[in-house]
């Protein structure tokens, strides 16, 4: 489910940089697709949804070798191209916010996302499909406790990165060697594939 109060002022919200600059305007849209089953707040506004759509004109499909076919236009389209261009969709992993709760707290604390599971957003494309599975594909931090400073050169954290996933960037603490006593890098991850319980590392002597 894509949850979205259509052209409502409430979906709209204006972003702000750290220095508090205004920037792109865009939407947020929460999916709870296969997460609890848990009865929310949002149930007794979908019982009257139904009360609240757009008129369906029928328009005659065309017959085409005897198979029946319906033509989209491109001028179909373009007025939900235009209104979805800017448009996040999100998923929280293993929860099921409340629509309103989740929607007014990020308006809040946008600057700063703080929450107890994984929240991915991504960017919506004209090919975007709602599929669970799409997000078992995301980008996160693993810290590496007690990783000596010897090994904090882009090519060793580079080689033990990816015996986990695909290493992307490290923080700016171990970029710069602030805090010594972690590593911390941001992979993209399979969530769906089991970790390993075990990783050896080979190293050499020290001289």
């Amino acid at each position: 489910m894509i949850v979205e109060e259509d052209s409502s002022v409430e979906d709209e919200m204006h972003l702000e940089n750290a220095d508090g600059k205004e920037t792109l305007k865009r939407q947020l849209h929460f999916s709870d697709a296969e997460t609890s089953k848990h009865p929310t707040p949002s149930g007794d506004s979908d019982r009257g949804n139904r009360n609240n759509g757009k008129t369906v004109n029928f328009i005659p499909p065309m017959l085409k070798e005897g198979v029946l076919t319906v033509k989209i236009e491109v001028e179909d389209i373009c007025i939900q191209i235009k209104e979805w261009e800017t448009t996040l969709i999100g998923y929280i992993i293993g929860d099921n916010p409340y629509e309103l709760q989740m929607l007014e707290y990020v308006k809040k604390v946008w600057g700063f996302v703080e929450l107890p599971r994984p929240m991915i957003l991504r960017n919506w494309d004209v090919d975007y499909e709602l599929d669970a599975d799409m997000f078992s594909q995301i980008s996160i931090w693993v810290k590496f406790p007690r990783f000596l400073v010897r090994y904090w050169s882009v090519t060793t954290l580079s080689k033990v990165s990816s015996a986990i996933g695909i290493p992307l960037v490290t923080d700016g603490f171990t970029a710069n060697a602030e805090k010594i006593s972690y590593a911390r890098v941001m992979f993209d991850m399979d969530i769906s594939k089991v970790l390993p319980d075990t990783i050896v590392v080979e190293t050499p002597s020290v001289p």
